[in-house]
């Protein structure tokens, strides 16, 4: 999508948007239309002006239509209004709890504080003194729901959502085709016959309403194109709809866990070849607000793979393409809007769609960003490992990967991993009893002593000692053995204490790797305790003849942690 320079130009109460080096303003904003009084429109059109002008368009659209609502309900609650009241915000907030969602609420009740702000410091005559500007429920409601995200798109849904994409997607092929079949048909119906002078009147394209009035004969055809269901449905028909776009971008956006924002605004100059690998070919588009390009590999040879899904929609939005705008004419996500326009559907009509798909598919709630998340945690599980989602989510630090992703989604991946370790070290501690006890019969051993990870011993495993720890069952506190009042650290023995050099070497490699692949974190928290006890503790008690034997003794290798 063509990046063109944003210019506002205050004219009484309405802001004019000129985008580029256009002869007209693009989009006007009318806030006296809003439900202001001139008086007030003015101030709130200077006030727009500061506040918005160095957004983005899409931003400051999405703000537009929260300060309509904040004007619709100044005109109902207060008619002509000269000066906002006391009491506005509090009242406004009543209503917007009662009226629509917390999210929507807070961003609302926001947006009219930061208006109301500016005129304070600005256009004070416009406020009575003693307005009340108070954060407000909703608001604080809605920041606290942001920081309790729900749960991402698990495997199983993730997978029900591309089924149902590539379903429609076949659909609204088939569907499109068989139109456009019919002015072909040897004997043609009404509907084909009508269609076939439509093409006639749009040199080679469906006509716009406007057209159509242009056309010596338009009233007849409006006329008639009512009996099959109007011009603009027969344009649904015809070509490619918001709506049915909407099945391919969720279906890329699915595949790519993508940002939804940005990837909206990707190029049709989008797949490209991977180098030195001929079975692999890349997706991409800029992320502007990083900076950064995009480029997740997918396998050429699938059908469904996002780069084939991107040629499928090149074709069917290729013939409109020379009618979009400039600043549309090379975007990928192009469409006849419901204006019977060509342009990149807005933000809101992608959250419209979403909804229709939901409730069409009965599908459970899930958001457009939910799905970057879901990517980024099945990625993390799959390759067990935070560097796997960090590559698929092309973030520059791990760091921000584990904002989508928290070590915690591979808990089930790690008590696995401590499971077998632990069976494994107490059948060798079972073997290595037997074994004393056959060749020293009056030797001393403890009943159920076994060795932990990282070479201590433990007086009994199944005594329930360590803290979480159950008596009966197997410890589960394998690799924080330091601290722990049943374990045994024997410092005059060359075998064992060869274990703890290895241990502690291990340990240090393994805090050096958490923090190039971003779970140090976890290191700090699991096993740090232990390699400090090793060195703080332990080593400097041991005798020199001892650590020299030690550490020409070789060791078994430890398990690569995480």
């Amino acid at each position: 999508m063509r990046n063109l320079a944003v210019k506002h130009k205050c004219v009484g109460a309405t802001v004019e948007i000129w985008l580029g080096d256009g002869h007209n303003p693009a989009l006007i904003r009318d806030f006296s239309a809003a439900g202001f009084s001139p008086e007030v429109a003015e101030v709130m059109a200077r006030a727009y002006v500061s506040l918005q002008g160095g957004n983005t368009l899409e931003s400051q659209n999405a703000n537009w239509i929260l300060i309509k609502r904040f004007g619709k309900f100044i005109s109902e609650n207060y008619g002509y209004l000269r000066i906002f009241p006391v009491d506005v915000l509090s009242k406004y907030a009543d209503h917007l709890e009662a009226t629509v969602a917390l999210k929507t609420a807070g961003a609302a009740y926001n947006t009219a504080l930061r208006m109301l702000k500016w005129l304070v410091r600005n256009a004070p005559e416009r406020v009575d003194k003693k307005i009340r500007l108070d954060r407000g429920h909703a608001a604080s409601q809605a920041m606290a729901s942001l920081t309790a995200r729900e749960d991402a798109p698990d495997e199983v849904l993730v997978s029900q959502i591309l089924r149902c994409c590539y379903e429609e997607i076949e659909a609204g092929e088939a569907a499109r085709e068989k139109i456009r079949l019919l002015p072909l048909t040897e004997n043609p119906d009404r509907f084909a016959d009508f269609l076939l002078y439509l093409l006639m009147v749009g040199d080679g394209s469906i006509p716009t309403v406007k057209q159509m009035e242009a056309f010596p004969s338009g009233y007849n055809l409006k006329r008639v194109a009512q009996e099959f269901g109007g011009i603009r449905e027969i344009f649904c028909q015809y070509y490619i709809s918001i709506r049915e776009l909407f099945p391919y971008y969720l279906a890329m956006l699915t595949q790519a866990s993508a940002n939804p924002q940005s990837f909206r605004q990707a190029d049709m100059n989008c797949i490209m070849s991977v180098p030195f690998r001929e079975d692999l070919e890349r997706l991409v588009w800029d992320k502007k607000r990083s900076r950064r390009m995009q480029i997740p590999d997918f396998p050429k040879n699938k059908e469904w793979a996002a780069p084939n899904i991107a040629r499928r929609l090149l074709a069917a939005n290729s013939e409109m393409r020379h009618l979009a705008p400039l600043r549309y004419r090379n975007s990928l996500f192009i469409c006849r809007t419901n204006g019977m326009n060509v342009s990149v559907p807005s933000w809101q009509s992608l959250h419209n769609c979403l909804s229709a798909f939901r409730a069409e598919h009965q599908l459970p709630h899930f958001s457009l960003t939910d799905l970057r998340r879901a990517g980024g945690v099945l990625h993390h599980r799959a390759g067990r490992s935070i560097a796997s989602a960090q590559l698929r989510m092309q973030h520059r630090s791990s760091r921000v990967t584990q904002g989508y992703t928290p070590l915690e989604d591979l808990a089930a991946h790690h008590q696995e991993k401590i499971r077998i370790f632990q069976g494994w070290m107490l059948e060798e501690a079972k073997k290595t009893k037997l074994k004393k006890s056959a060749s020293d019969p009056g030797l001393k051993t403890f009943e159920s002593k076994a060795e932990t990870l990282f070479g201590f011993q433990c007086k009994d495993p199944l005594a329930g000692i360590a803290e979480g720890s159950h008596i009966g069952v197997p410890c589960p506190k394998f690799h924080q053995c330091a601290g722990c009042p049943g374990t045994i650290v024997i410092i005059d023995d060359p075998h064992n204490v060869a274990k703890l050099v290895a241990a502690a070497k291990h340990l240090h490699s393994e805090r050096e790797r958490s923090l190039k692949e971003g779970w140090s974190k976890r290191f700090d928290l699991l096993y740090k305790p232990s390699l400090d006890v090793l060195r703080n503790e332990i080593f400097p008690v041991i005798s020199k003849l001892v650590m020299d034997k030690a550490q020409s003794i070789p060791n078994i290798p430890f398990p690569s942690l995480e």
